[in-house]
């Protein structure tokens, strides 16, 4: 706590005394300045502060060797022909620390609406501040970075009308994205690393060169936006859905939409003479839609996608519907290839677990998967109720969790009752609360055992199916 305050005219009196000894610069800052340097100070555990300097003995006049830690000053106005007496104005706070790797600059408490008419920039990054971000009344802001914060709570929709830089990522807000239609001048947004949820404004009163939503909870269309100057477009790991839309952003040069529930076409990218990444991976796209741009020079990244083709019967055959000039369909019985060809048909030989994995020349390393079925001849169909397949558990070695994948037929599912845990002296274990059946359709699921209670080693899952055990290899270590 501050147990001090100089008075202006006490500070006033200071100085001039002190001219007569020395030729030093001396800067006044009004005293409700001064009081809200003050206030920040301590409702932020000031003391606390990794840097602090010039902070405890703070007073409306500074020289430059006083000045405290991370306030600028600027306005200046020449108030003393005698001396060299300026008045000033508090135009910046940069507290962000010195590493921003590590914690900031420790600052820990609720951030003060400042009443700073001059403020023009504003840099708390990687600090402790939580609570409600104010709806600041600072007409000069040009610049507010808090991300990496605790701030909770909804954005506001602030009155800023000279921002032309916000960054709130990697705080824990939550609601909507306002449209931010009184900061005209906006080009940079950050709102990434949050919990935001709802569509994606168009942002309509806005020209923006840089915008990052990645890492949020955001659903519905990416918007068509107006933005003639944009150059970055971070949209990654959320729920979009629908198509990209044509862009009209002729200087874009990196788009990320990796990890949504995007569909249809993908634009054609190659009169975008500036884009050197676009990554689109980990969405529902098809060969068809990506065919257009593989042969960019750019960054381009569409592997893996997380489509699922159904598989349909035609006659006697079955086959998996999908575009692409150059496919080559793999048809695996039991996890074994038992096909490759051009052809998209495939007639089963024997009874088991098929799917088909899709691949194409002109995209390399991209694997588009099918549903899986089961097949059994007529005259073996007594047999389909004991079928039972099983792919390798994973992780492995394992730490706390495996996860072993399964498939049953629709008649004769695997239960919990179904399977036991033995240690490798064959001792029966009594993990029934850890071991447990996770049913994810008809014909398939995971067998899940949380094993962090049991010491490393090998142990094995038997799953006790139809009129057959089976037993499962795994290996827990520390």
């Amino acid at each position: 706590m501050y147990n001090f305050k100089y008075s202006l005219i006490f500070s006033l009196f200071l100085l001039f005394n002190f001219n007569n000894t020395y030729s030093e610069t001396f800067y006044i800052i009004p005293n409700a300045e001064l009081d809200e340097l003050i206030n920040l100070y301590e409702t932020t555990d000031g003391d606390n502060w990794t840097i602090n300097d010039n902070w405890d003995n703070i007073s409306a006049t500074f020289t430059l060797d006083k000045l405290p830690y991370g306030v600028t000053l600027g306005n200046f106005q020449l108030i003393s022909n005698d001396s060299t007496i300026y008045s000033a104005n508090v135009t910046e706070l940069d507290l962000t620390g010195e590493s921003i790797i590590a914690s900031g600059n420790n600052l820990f408490g609720e951030i003060p609406n400042f009443n700073l008419p001059f403020l023009s920039f504003i840099n708390f990054n990687y600090n402790k501040l939580y609570g409600e971000i104010p709806n600041f009344n600072l007409p000069r802001l040009r610049t507010l970075f808090i991300g990496s914060n605790n701030f909770t709570g909804n954005i506001p929709n602030f009155d800023l009308p000279w921002l032309t830089q916000l960054f709130l990522d990697n705080n824990k807000l939550t609601g909507t994205i306002p449209n931010f239609d009184k900061m005209p001048l906006l080009q940079s947004l950050g709102l990434s690393r949050n919990q935001l949820t709802g569509t994606i404004p168009n942002f309509q009163y806005l020209n923006l060169f840089q915008l990052s939503l990645f890492s949020n909870n955001l659903s519905g269309k990416i918007p068509k936006f107006n933005f003639s100057n944009l150059i970055f477009l971070h949209l990654y790991k959320n729920s979009l859905t629908g198509e990209i839309p044509v862009l009209d952003s002729p200087n874009l040069f990196v788009m990320n939409l990796q990890n949504n529930k995007l569909t249809g076409a993908i634009p054609d990218y190659n009169n975008y003479n500036n884009l050197d990444r676009l990554a689109v991976y980990g969405n529902l796209f098809t060969f068809e839609s990506l065919e257009l741009n593989s042969n960019k020079i750019i960054e381009y990244l569409y592997t893996p996608q997380d489509t699922v083709l159904p598989v349909k019967k035609l006659d006697e055959k079955y086959y998996v519907d999908i575009d692409g000039s150059a496919n080559q369909y793999h048809w695996f019985i039991d996890g074994e290839e038992v096909q490759v060809s051009e052809d998209k048909y495939f007639s089963p030989l024997e009874d088991g677990l098929y799917y088909c994995e899709v691949t194409n020349s002109l995209l390399p390393d991209l694997i588009i998967k099918s549903d899986s079925l089961f097949y059994t001849s007529v005259e073996n169909s007594d047999k389909l109720y004991d079928y039972l397949f099983t792919f390798p558990p994973y992780p492995i070695p394992a730490i706390s969790k495996i996860t072993i994948p399964v498939y049953w037929t629709i008649k004769n599912p695997v239960k919990n009752k179904n399977i036991t845990i033995y240690n490798n002296r064959g001792k029966r274990l009594d993990e029934s609360k850890n071991l447990y059946v996770n049913q994810l359709s008809a014909i398939n699921g995971e067998i899940i055992w949380e094993s962090i209670s049991v010491n490393p080693g090998i142990y094995f899952v038997e799953i006790k199916h139809g009129k057959s055990n089976k037993f499962i290899k795994i290996i827990v270590s520390e």
